[in-house]
């Protein structure tokens, strides 16, 4: 009667111990905030069989003075835009409203475009992105405010397997009538919200208990057959 509780027990260990080996992904938060000095190219895209649309290219410094966080110090943005309000811009109102993303189809363009994204650098650790984003450009004040979310799907150093979003605002000033040719200067804020794996972590763990009784269920298993073998001596 003991052997077949014993015999019982010892499969049922067995199986606890091998469902020991799931493991939980933990991740590690980082929320931080940087302010870059920007210059924004906004330039025709196509505009004689695609009118409407332009390219957009943003890039972002930090003061040398002020190292930024992680050493993300720089930034290059490159996306798609759309002119929201065809209507009434020019004839109607100075100001133009542009949808941008990285993804050329996400706007209306072929999904044949190379698609753009967001580089986040300064060292070893880098961020990488898809912008979607709005911009308005007043070209009677000579003002450009806009913002949007860059989803982040990976980076290096600190960054590697990183995933989240960077939520922005950017205001730049211009003269409507000299235009710089490297791009309008601005002020960019630019809040991160993002996630890393850390090290896999057991789900269970009793594991060295489990086991222990399992080898002891095995010794009293061995015992009593060898007692039974000594009463027939």
């Amino acid at each position: 009667m003991v052997r077949k509780s014993i015999a019982w027990l010892i499969p049922t260990v067995a199986i606890a111990v091998f469902g020991t080996s799931l493991r939980a992904q933990a991740q590690t938060t980082k929320n931080f905030e940087i302010q870059y000095n920007t210059l924004t190219q906004i330039v025709p895209f196509q505009a004689d069989i695609r009118p409407g649309f332009v390219r957009a290219t943003i890039k972002g410094t930090t003061e040398s003075s002020s190292p930024s966080a992680f050493g993300l110090n720089s930034f290059l943005s490159e996306t798609y835009g759309r002119l929201d309000n065809p209507d009434e811009f020019p004839a109607v109102s100075p100001i133009a409203r542009y949808t941008f993303n990285s993804e050329p189809s996400a706007i209306g363009l072929p999904s044949t475009l190379p698609a753009f994204s967001d580089r986040y650098f300064g060292g070893a650790n880098e961020l990488f992105g898809k912008a979607d984003d709005r911009a308005e450009v007043n070209f009677a004040t000579g003002n450009i405010q806009g913002g949007g979310t860059i989803t982040i799907f990976g980076g290096t150093g600190v960054f590697e397997n990183a995933t989240g979003k960077i939520t922005f605002t950017q205001q730049d000033a211009f003269d409507p009538l000299n235009i710089p040719p490297e791009g309008v200067p601005g002020v960019a804020i630019l809040r991160f919200d993002i996630q890393t794996p850390t090290r896999q972590v057991p789900e269970y763990t009793p594991t060295y208990t489990l086991v222990s009784v399992g080898l002891v269920g095995a010794v009293l298993l061995k015992r009593g057959k060898r007692h039974k073998e000594n009463n027939f001596l």
